[in-house]
């Protein structure tokens, strides 16, 4: 019953929106990215320079996360979660615009992503605890438990699905051919084409889509 009372809190069913948007194609992104590496990237050490940028991006992420804890406290957290959602989205579109571009922007991209990803990922929970807040205020309850519950399990089945079934139906459609992956040969324009999509366009579009929803419908509570 508590679960089921959750959703009659209209800013708390936008935040799960959106957390299902950014969460399923997160995932898709993450479980594509070595795809993107070896093939659209052609990266003759996938590897290594998949290794290399996951370093940059563990550091921007913890260097990442004050930052933008600084920028909520300036502009709003509502206005900094969108200009970190949105941002992360332009960064992977535009970088699967240009994929075979020296391998220096790749780390200059995957650094300005990483910092994104710990602005929208840190934000957003603040405004989730907002919400938690503003729901004693409204409903006369503590629906934290409730809420919570919710969350974790959006973020979790969001990963899930979309780093698994919608990744493998995706790259299925478009051709990727898996035998020929095992052996090491080259894929078809359509299979690249394929993982373009997966890792940079429908992330990118998805992401700002859900920025543009809580910039639309998700207010902050006044300040005293």
């Amino acid at each position: 019953g508590n679960l089921l009372r959750a959703f009659s809190d209209r800013r708390f069913v936008i935040l799960c929106i959106s957390a299902v948007v950014m969460t399923i194609s997160a995932g898709i992104g993450y479980a594509s990215f070595p795809f993107f590496v070896k093939y659209a990237m052609a990266r003759a050490e996938p590897l290594h320079d998949l290794g290399v940028m996951a370093a940059i991006m563990g550091v921007a992420v913890i260097f990442g996360s004050p930052l933008w804890v600084m920028v909520a406290g300036r502009i709003g957290k509502v206005p900094a979660y969108v200009m970190a959602a949105a941002g992360h989205g332009l960064v992977v579109f535009v970088w699967g615009l240009v994929p075979r571009a020296p391998i220096e922007v790749a780390y200059l991209l995957s650094a300005l992503l990483a910092i994104c990803n710990a602005g929208w990922g840190t934000v957003v929970l603040s405004l989730l605890s907002d919400c938690i807040a503003q729901a004693r205020e409204d409903f006369g309850e503590n629906r934290a438990g409730s809420y919570s519950a919710i969350w974790s399990a959006i973020e979790k089945a969001g990963i899930a699905l979309g780093g698994t079934l919608i990744v493998g139906l995706l790259l299925s459609w478009f051709g990727f051919d898996s035998m020929a992956a095992k052996e090491g040969l080259p894929q078809s324009a359509g299979a690249i084409f394929g993982i373009l999509v997966c890792y940079s366009f429908l992330p990118g579009v998805a992401k700002v889509i859900a920025a543009g929803m809580i910039w639309k419908f998700v207010r902050e509570p006044a300040r005293v």
